[in-house]
């Protein structure tokens, strides 16, 4: 049940991230422009990195506490000077052990250029990944999603001996229909637009299918608080605060959830995501994004009876099924009972 609890948890967070934002645009009718929703992107990933900076300080103090750091180290001097007195070589400290740190050795300094331009790499598409996942503006989710699945599919065109032909096939299907059925209708009307709605997001999706690298994606991804809070610093004081004002005085529901509630769902589903990558369930991860967009476009569609909600229905409804079946089946084929020995 395991794999299944897992891939309920997946789909809960990412589709808190997404539903949560829809359901408050439609309610609060909330709507910005482009330059106000980077800058608020920027603004909930300084609030993320706050957040888990707080608790890691309040971990360590109340571990310091309660472990008495202070009077250990006191008494460890005192034995240290009696075991000297009496002749005795004192033991070794731990903590003062070079085996007990972890220590990166690099071949040579383009290993180390190489390294630290990935750190940044990871910073820019972890802040844009947390740019995508708001849905005020659709097409930059869509497009996101878009990126994930053509990489996907590049992907497997490489490694189709090691698939399951049949189903990928299935996936493939099913993925296009839901993606053609519900693209954009809107054009893009400049060359900004169409850097920051479409191919930015589009190549976001298809890094995190291609680029991240699965082993160290979480040790990345843990070093990239400077450069981030650079991105974000930089972006917050180049742009006009207006209209994000306007906005966070708008409603007392709205500045609560874009200040408090959306960095904490968003900052989890950056969590999972990148959990989920190192894991190396990126086959999943597209198809629960692929999935949750057309769960939102059926929410968002008016007309039911209309063929393009009812197709948009029985696809994602059967994406959905294949891919709970597909969870079940490698849970029962884990926990299947071998043959019995006489």
């Amino acid at each position: 049940m395991r794999a299944l609890l897992v891939y309920t948890l997946r789909a809960v967070v990412f589709g808190c991230a997404i539903f949560s934002k829809i359901y408050l645009k439609e309610t609060y009718v909330v709507g910005y422009s482009i330059g106000s929703h980077i800058l608020l992107s920027s603004l909930q990933m300084c609030l993320v990195f706050v957040a888990i900076g707080v608790y890691k300080a309040s971990v360590f103090v109340v571990s310091t506490v309660n472990e008495g750091v202070q009077y250990e180290y006191v008494q460890e001097d005192v034995d240290a000077e009696a075991a000297v007195a009496a002749g005795e070589e004192p033991a070794a400290d731990i903590f003062a052990s070079p085996s007990n740190m972890k220590v990166v050795v690099f071949q040579d300094a383009g290993a180390v250029r190489r390294h630290v331009m990935r750190i940044h790499a990871t910073a820019v598409l972890l802040w844009g990944t947390l740019y995508s996942f708001d849905v005020s503006s659709f097409d930059i989710f869509y497009y996101f999603v878009v990126g994930l699945f053509l990489s996907w599919v590049a992907v497997l065109w490489f490694q189709v001996r090691s698939k399951n032909v049949k189903m990928c096939i299935v996936y493939v299907m099913l993925c296009i229909l839901v993606l053609l059925a519900n693209h954009p209708d809107a054009w893009f009307v400049s060359a900004r637009e169409v850097l920051i709605t479409g191919l930015f997001p589009l190549a976001r999706g298809a890094a995190w299918m291609v680029w991240v690298d699965t082993v160290t994606v979480v040790d990345d991804s843990q070093s990239v608080v400077v450069t981030c809070l650079l991105i974000c610093s930089l972006i917050m004081s180049t742009n006009a605060w207006e209209e994000m004002r306007r906005l966070l005085a708008s409603s007392r529901v709205v500045f609560v959830y874009l200040l408090f509630v959306e960095p904490a769902i968003k900052g989890l589903a950056l969590c999972v995501l990148v959990l989920s990558v190192h894991t190396k369930y990126k086959k999943e991860t597209m198809l629960m994004f692929t999935t949750i967009y057309g769960l939102a476009c059926l929410y968002l569609h008016d007309n039911h009876k209309d063929a393009v909600f009812v197709s948009t229905l029985a696809m994602t409804a059967v994406l959905l099924l294949s891919q709970v079946a597909g969870v079940c089946r490698r849970e029962f084929e884990v926990y299947r009972p071998g043959p019995a020995v006489v």
